[in-house]
C-alpha cells in the first residue's frame, strides 16, 4: 500500500526504472524479447541512452514538425495537449538545436516542478527566481534568492549548454545588462598580488 507521496529520490528512482521498461518494451516490439532481454537485464537505472529516452519521440509526426518548423525560424510555435510528465519530455527533444534554452512559466511552484522533472534528463538545469518583494530583503531568505540568480548568471557566462527555468515576474524584473556583470568580474588567481586599497574601491564601486 501506498501510504504517502513518494520523496524526491524514491519518485526519480521510480521515474529511472519507468524509463528502463520502456526501453525494454520498445525492445521487444522492434526486435524481440532475447535482444530486449540483453539489452536491459542487468543495466542500471539511470543508465538509459539519450537514444532510448528520443526514440518514443522520434516516432511521432508532432514532434517531427516541430523540430522542423524551429529549425527554420518558423517561430513562435504552438504545441497543445500532453500530459504534464510529457512537457520536459518534449523540451529535452529540442535542446541540440540550441546551447541555451530557456523555458517560462507561471509561477515559483511550476517552476520548481519543472526543474525536478528536468534533472532526470538533464543535470545542467538552472532556476532563475524573481525577487520576492516582501522577503528580498530579508537577510536568509534575500541572500539565498541572490545566490540562486547569480549562480545562473554564472552559468549563462560559461560557454557550457544550460537550460534555464524562471517565472513570467522574473522576466519582469529589471535587470543590469549582462555585459556590466561580465566587465565587473573579478578573478583571483593563487600566487596574485592584489592591492587591497584597489580592491576595495572596485568592490565599493559595485556596491
Amino acid at each position: 500500500h501506498v501510504l504517502g507521496r513518494f520523496s524526491k529520490e524514491d519518485d526519480a528512482k521510480i521515474r529511472g526504472v519507468f524509463a528502463l521498461a520502456e526501453e525494454g518494451l520498445l525492445a521487444i516490439l522492434q526486435e524481440d524479447v532475447k535482444t530486449a532481454m540483453n539489452a536491459v537485464n542487468g543495466k542500471k537505472v539511470g543508465e538509459q541512452t539519450e537514444e532510448t529516452l528520443l526514440a518514443p519521440l522520434r516516432e511521432m509526426e508532432e514532434y517531427t514538425q516541430l523540430r522542423l518548423a524551429v529549425d527554420k525560424g518558423e517561430t513562435p510555435v504552438t504545441v497543445v495537449g500532453g500530459m504534464e510528465a510529457q512537457k520536459c519530455h518534449m523540451i529535452y527533444g529540442m535542446e541540440d538545436l540550441a546551447d541555451v534554452r530557456l523555458i517560462v512559466t507561471y509561477n515559483e511552484i511550476r517552476a520548481r516542478e519543472l526543474l525536478e522533472d528536468y534533472r532526470l534528463y538533464d543535470k545542467n538545469v538552472m532556476y532563475y527566481p524573481a525577487k520576492d518583494l516582501i522577503f528580498y530583503s530579508a537577510d536568509v531568505h534575500g541572500s539565498a534568492i541572490v545566490a540562486e540568480r547569480l549562480k545562473a548568471i554564472q552559468t549563462l557566462a560559461g560557454d557550457k549548454p544550460v537550460t534555464i527555468i524562471t517565472t513570467i515576474d522574473a522576466g519582469m524584473d529589471a535587470c543590469v545588462p549582462y555585459e556590466k556583470y561580465e566587465s565587473q568580474r573579478i578573478r583571483i588567481e593563487p600566487g596574485n598580488l592584489l592591492n587591497l586599497e584597489e580592491m576595495q574601491h572596485k568592490l565599493s564601486a559595485m556596491g
